[in-house]
């Protein structure tokens, strides 16, 4: 009885909702129905029809029923579809099995494609969903078999434009509230340590992280990067990258048997002084070059920097330039000092140039420092130099100026003069207040002298390399730039007074390094040279009989460390 009461409820319910519905459908039909049409009745319409789809939605507007069905996902911007169950990827063409749902693409997306986050694909769906949006619109307008139910009809015809809009708008900020992606910590801390990296490799200053044009250069690479504030760089992060890369160089000087120390002396802009150690040992074959430290104490720093990194017991030499108190400061450290060989050369070029002999090289070298510095400083004697140099077809060059630190300037100043001799002569003969030319006994002068200083440069050059080991081929190298200079004819009296003072402070600057140990010792160790490189017989022959003493040293040392243990027939190393 009880059940059959519930039906009967049931069917009375839906027939009373049956009637409502269709009262209020015709109500509809009636109001939509343009004037001169007559209106649809409910039993023209089927059941599919009567409630708005089928041949009633295609008659009013055919796109809607056959609009194809897209996708919605924003995974589809970046996809075509191959089959139903795989997918190609337009950025790396690769197929990606889908079954039936997009978390496999979205996961190829995030992973292969990381830069690719959301943000675009919110442009894309917003511009689709608006022009398809607008298409609907602009059609239900133009076609006039629509039902007038727009805005036009009730007086509000401006509006209707500025409610497309408003519902655009509405649209582009409901989509563009979709959350991006953010960095990962790993990702934060692995583009800090290149920033780290960049700053000191590059001697970038620390303030870079806050030019406008810096921080729009990271935007436009990775907008979701934030780069650190100057504290945090100088306070935080600049102590954390040191550390990591100090126990990294500990490792290395931690397997190497022996290391050498170079230490550069310079003074900062507020002439504060200053020492810097740099390490050079060779692990697994491979030459290492790490600094390990730069303090304002010069005193007693060496040892100290030693004991910090623990390699007080691997140093066999410190390289230091020609200064008194660091010769000093080597000999109480109790090992081997050398001097630097560049620097050396340095102070030989100066003093020979300097020597009273060459005051005619003096007296040519300041009209050359004055024609110099006058092209540096007026554009218009700059610009008739390039015109004279295109006028008579000879290469665009500019004149290189000297540095009183570095000889070698000296001579890049006096070469570049003479290779532009004839375009400098035309230019300074058009300027009305120009240097004096030089003269044609200062030309031959100089065609004379730049062949004598050109083996020092090259030997300057090749032992400055920081790219392999020089010890062995110092020795060498000044044997074959001291055997040019002695070769070569000069033509007039002050080339033959050059030659003469190169050639005795060769001989009292350079021949210390024939009796070096290291030096010595490292050139006849190198099959390429032996005893052939070295001048003096008695010099090699020393420097073969220390070598061969401190190999019997090292065997009878190793011999009494070794024990061996007679056990069968074996023997066991202990």
């Amino acid at each position: 009885m009880r059940s059959a009461a519930s039906a009967f409820r049931l069917s009375h319910l839906w027939a009373v909702n049956t009637k409502k519905l269709s009262f209020w459908l015709r109500i509809f039909i009636l109001f939509i129905t343009p004037p001169g049409q007559e209106p649809h009745t409910h039993e023209d319409l089927s059941p599919r029809q009567a409630i708005g789809g089928g041949s009633f939605a295609q008659q009013y507007h055919p796109s809607i029923a056959t609009m194809p069905r897209q996708n919605k996902s924003r995974v589809w911007n970046y996809f075509s579809k191959k089959d139903k169950k795989v997918a190609v990827c337009d950025l790396c063409h690769r197929e990606i099995n889908t079954h039936g749902t997009t978390s496999n693409l979205m996961d190829h997306i995030k992973h292969r494609h990381p830069t690719v986050h959301l943000m675009e694909s919110v442009d894309k769906d917003q511009e689709s969903v608006i022009q398809s949006r607008s298409t609907i619109q602009e059609g239900f307008v133009d076609n006039p078999q629509l039902p007038s139910t727009s805005f036009q009809e009730r007086g509000t015809k401006g509006d209707s434009s500025k409610l497309q809009g408003a519902k655009k708008s509405s649209q582009l900020t409901i989509l563009g509230t979709m959350k991006v992606q953010e960095l990962s910590h790993a990702k934060i801390k692995s583009l800090n340590a290149s920033l780290m990296d960049m700053i000191a490799k590059d001697f970038i200053p620390v303030s870079a992280v806050v030019n406008d044009g810096f921080q729009k250069f990271i935007k436009e690479l990775e907008p979701r990067y934030n780069l650190p504030s100057r504290r945090t760089l100088t306070c935080r992060l600049l102590p954390e990258r040191y550390e990591i890369l100090r126990e990294r160089a500990q490792e290395l000087i931690s397997e190497a048997a022996y290391a050498a120390l170079t230490t550069d002396l310079w003074t900062s802009v507020p002439l504060q002084g200053y020492l810097s150690a740099t390490a050079h040992f060779i692990v697994r074959g491979k030459l290492f070059s790490v600094i390990l430290a730069t303090r304002k104490e010069i005193c007693r720093v060496l040892s100290e920097i030693s004991s910090d990194w623990a390699v007080w017991d691997k140093i066999v030499a410190v390289v230091t330039d020609n200064a008194a108190n660091m010769e000093v400061a080597v000999r109480r450290m109790g090992v081997l000092h050398l001097c630097c060989i560049a620097h050396t050369l340095n102070l030989l070029v100066q003093e020979s140039l300097s020597s009273p002999l060459l005051s005619e090289f003096e007296d040519l070298r300041r009209p050359c420092c004055l024609i110099v510095g006058h092209f540096k400083l007026s554009t218009s004697a700059t610009a008739k130099l390039v015109k004279s140099q295109e006028v008579l077809n000879r290469p665009l060059l500019k004149l290189k100026q000297e540095v009183a630190t570095r000889w070698n300037s000296t001579l890049i100043m006096l070469r570049r003069l003479l290779e532009v001799k004839t375009s400098l002569t035309l230019a300074l003969t058009c300027l009305p207040r120009s240097p004096p030319a030089l003269t044609n006994r200062q030309w031959e002068i100089l065609e004379d002298c730049i062949p004598l200083l050109n083996p020092l440069e090259e030997l300057t050059t090749e032992l400055s390399s920081d790219k392999y080991v020089t010890s062995s081929v110092i020795i060498p190298l000044i044997m074959g730039a001291q055997h040019l200079v002695m070769n070569s004819k000069p033509a007039t009296t002050v080339g033959e007074h050059l030659k003469e003072v190169l050639l005795e402070n060769f001989s009292k600057r350079l021949s210390p390094y024939e009796k070096h140990v290291i030096t010595s010792s490292t050139t006849i160790l190198d099959p390429r040279f032996k005893k052939m490189a070295i001048g003096l017989e008695e010099n090699a022959s020393k420097a073969y009989n220390r070598i061969q003493d401190e190999a019997d040293a090292l065997h009878l040392r190793e011999k009494c460390r070794c024990e061996y243990v007679r056990r069968g027939n074996t023997y066991i190393y202990k």
